[in-house]
């Protein structure tokens, strides 16, 4: 039988889940911000080789469909999720 954890031990550990997760969104906050800025300096439409269109469907797929709405990404999820079925 495991003992549970002290309550002193469940604070800190619910403590330090909620620090991580404030710096995670800070991170996705500012590539989403740098995001946009780079693309506001594209010309037209961006050009990827193949690689780089397999390595953004992977990590679509593994965000998926509704995490790809809630982001700001350079081509459409369903762009993102067709390389997927075409590529991966």
């Amino acid at each position: 039988m495991q003992l549970p954890l002290p309550v002193h031990f469940q604070w800190i550990a619910i403590l330090l889940s909620a620090w991580v997760t404030r710096r995670e969104v800070a991170y996705v906050e500012y590539l989403e911000a740098e995001n946009r800025s780079l693309r506001s300096q594209l010309p037209g439409k961006p050009k990827f080789t193949d690689a780089q269109r397999r390595l953004l469907a992977e990590k679509a797929k593994a965000l998926g469909w509704a995490a790809l709405h809630e982001i700001e990404t350079i081509v459409t999820p369903a762009t993102l999720l067709r390389w997927y079925r075409e590529l991966v």
